[in-house]
């Protein structure tokens, strides 16, 4: 080993530097913003990073409200609208969240989704402002390698009834294809899981709708 003192090399801020550096956050602003209410979701979507990655930071400073606390300030802090009772829009709805997670949370039901399409995202504000507080982040999908915004929304208890899932069509929903209430219906899930394809059959440009979903009984 040669002799001499040890020299410490200076730090060179070049571009090489700057991709090895991890990205600092603004914890101390995430904090209060977190202990003012806001969600994880809310501040990773203010700050352009996935609500994870709010999470992991923040437990490493304050302890984090656990699910049943965050839809309790959820529910009190933004108004919840009762459903409506629109056959019509309640069979849209009961289409539309074949493509969502939705569970019990508190006295409130809980939506929960990703897309890739920022039309869904527009979609979903669309629909859910008049009733909640729709939130959307974006995210970074590190397994696949791809981006995505995750969605997700606080309801009105009434919207239980409306807002459940099962491998049929819902009981209350006509079997006809010319009934109106049908029709909303189909048009829920076309929204969340239909795809048109356009086609050269013989020379002639057609087309052909599909709707993917992994629940072979839910149109027999």
């Amino acid at each position: 080993m040669p002799g001499g003192s040890a020299t410490s090399l200076p730090y060179h801020y070049d571009s090489v530097s700057v991709r090895l550096t991890r990205r600092a956050y603004p914890i101390s602003e995430w904090i209060s913003l977190y202990q003012n209410g806001s969600s994880t979701t809310k501040i990773g979507g203010q700050y352009h990073v996935g609500s994870w990655t709010v999470r992991r930071h923040l437990r490493r400073h304050i302890p984090l409200r656990d699910r049943i606390s965050a839809s309790i300030i959820a529910s009190t802090k933004y108004t919840k609208i009762p459903f409506a009772d629109d056959q019509r829009e309640g069979a849209f709805l009961a289409g539309l969240i074949e493509d969502f997670h939705v569970r019990r949370a508190g006295r409130l039901v809980e939506l929960r989704t990703s897309t890739t399409h920022p039309a869904m995202t527009q979609l979903f504000h669309d629909v859910f402002s008049a009733y909640g507080h729709p939130t959307s982040s974006p995210n970074y999908e590190a397994r696949n390698g791809y981006y995505r915004y995750l969605l997700s929304v606080y309801l009105h208890d009434s919207f239980g009834g409306v807002l459940t899932k099962s491998i049929n069509i819902p009981s209350w929903i006509p079997r006809s294809k010319d009934d109106p209430i049908f029709e909303s219906y189909l048009s829920g899930l076309i929204a969340a899981e239909g795809c048109v394809r356009l086609y050269d059959s013989h020379g002639r440009a057609d087309s052909v709708l599909h709707i993917t979903l992994n629940k072979p009984h839910l149109l027999g």
